[in-house]
């Protein structure tokens, strides 16, 4: 049986992908309409309170959910031991994290409203608990449907929630409750007879859990103090409002992410088994994967950068969010690292590295903390936006911790031939570039899609994945279409 299958993982993408894409969709919707009505501070209330119980329901889920991802990847007859086992587990820790979110809701005197959220949050945190080990296992199974079914519903409660606007923030968060725990029946009724829905109280295999889970355990800890830290940052030197304008660019960063986040989310339980079997074809994986991400990252960047001011204007209107356009212009800058780093973590996954990458990630937490303690007043000094100083310090991380991944991996991907295809792939992207410089004056859609279609034309010709890869991504494709006229 081959370690890897290059046909499985580029079907599984495509079905991650088009679930992301979606999802992407939804996103959008929601990114316009729930802020017009909500406004500036309604947004920084609702990202307020979530910041404070993700950061500490990352710290109580011991990153488990992503050794379950990694180990039924391994072996598929674990699911149920495993699955089982953190249900009990956590069912155990839910007091602990429940006191421990109040108290720090307490400590920040977050306000009612705030405070109310945030017990809302509590009540979906609950349902999540139950809900991301199933999501774990059928991403483990390489079930990509299942998992993009998952994520999509995931997405809809913020759509369920316009026509109960006129609440505010706390109607979005009730409405979000009550359908996290939709899809938490959902699941189960899925996973029954796949995994009994008992849980497994075992304090040996609860042990083996956490022992495995803490290589992962500082990475998702350390990515939710990126964003507790920012709003801890922003509420200190400004206001609520900042802070939704903040989360704003960071909610529509995430979604420019759904390229790697597919391919990732498909390569990872094949790259497990890859690093174990057959080195030299997981180091050629590397050198590919990291020409396809700066492949893809540079006309996302580009196509963020010119349009973000008519893209903005777009889902706000005039005289809202103001900040909006600026800070994506900057955060333009982040997306080639951030493509970089969400791929590269699988890799450190399958090596069994990420323990010394999460502690890494410690240190940039820190020092994020710092540079934005002393960027934000003088970009509030400098320009009318002080949000720039914490994204300033994003992007700074970001860009060493590149560094200190390809250090980790201990291997150079930039061979001759990956730097050809980069190079190749700058001059699409300045094709692209052209294209929509030369429409930037008509409406929205057709600069942007004039520069997609415009990038890829001259990715095509110009073979930017290499013409062994091309092929099989085009045949990939074609026979998708033949399947789906059939």
């Amino acid at each position: 049986m081959p370690a890897i299958s290059h046909q499985k993982v580029a079907k599984n993408t495509i079905v991650y992908l088009l679930g992301q894409i979606v999802s992407w969709c939804v996103t959008f919707l929601t990114v316009s309409i729930i802020p017009r009505r909500i406004g500036e501070e309604g947004m920084g209330q609702l990202a307020v309170a979530a910041s404070i119980t993700n950061a500490v329901g990352a710290i109580f889920a011991l990153g488990i959910d992503s050794y379950l991802v990694a180990e039924i990847g391994r072996s598929r007859d674990q699911a149920d031991r495993l699955v089982r086992s953190l249900w009990a587990f956590r069912l155990v820790t839910l007091l602990p994290q429940i006191l421990v979110t109040l108290l720090v809701m307490k400590v920040m005197h977050v306000g009612d409203l705030i405070f109310y959220i945030g017990c809302l949050n509590l009540v979906s945190m609950i349902a999540a608990k139950v809900f991301n080990p199933i999501r774990s296992a059928f991403n483990g199974w390489e079930n990509a449907r299942a998992v993009s079914v998952m994520d999509f519903a995931s997405t809809l409660p913020m759509l369920m929630a316009i026509p109960f606007l006129h609440y505010g923030p706390l109607g979005i968060s009730v409405i979000s409750t009550l359908w996290n725990y939709v899809i938490l029946i959902s699941s189960l009724i899925a996973i029954r007879g796949i995994i009994r829905l008992m849980p497994q109280f075992d304090v040996a295999l609860w042990k083996e859990l956490i022992k495995g889970g803490l290589p992962f355990f500082a990475n998702g800890v350390i990515m939710s103090l990126f964003g507790f830290s920012s709003v801890f940052v922003l509420r200190h030197y400004m206001n609520d409002a900042a802070v939704g304008e903040y989360n704003q660019v960071i909610r529509l960063g995430g979604t420019f992410l759904f390229l790697p986040v597919a391919i990732g989310t498909a390569l990872l339980p094949s790259l497990a088994r890859l690093a174990d079997v057959n080195p030299d074809d997981f180091r050629r994986m590397q050198s590919r994967m990291l020409s396809l991400m700066i492949a893809m990252g540079l006309p996302v960047a580009t196509l963020i950068f010119l349009l973000a001011f008519p893209f903005t204007r777009l889902l706000y209107g005039q005289g809202k969010f103001l900040a909006v356009p600026v800070l994506l212009q900057l955060y333009a800058l982040m997306i080639i690292p951030l493509y970089i780093n969400t791929t590269i973590y699988r890799f450190l996954i399958a090596q069994k590295k990420n323990a010394v990458w999460s502690g890494f990630l410690g240190g940039t937490v820190l020092m994020h903390v710092v540079f934005s303690f002393l960027l934000t007043p003088l970009a509030m000094r400098w320009t009318r936006f002080g949000q720039l100083g914490v994204l300033a310090s994003n992007i700074l991380a970001e860009i060493i911790t590149v560094i200190f991944a390809f250090i980790l991996l201990r291997s150079n991907p930039l061979n001759r031939e990956t730097a050809e295809k980069i190079l190749r792939s700058l001059l699409a992207t300045a094709l692209m570039a052209g294209a929509v410089w030369l429409t930037r004056s008509l409406f929205i859609l057709i600069p942007a899609l004039l520069g997609v279609a415009t990038y890829l034309v001259s990715a095509y010709y110009l073979k930017v994945l290499g013409e062994e890869d091309q092929r099989k991504v085009v045949e990939i494709f074609r026979k998708r279409f033949q399947r789906s006229r059939a």
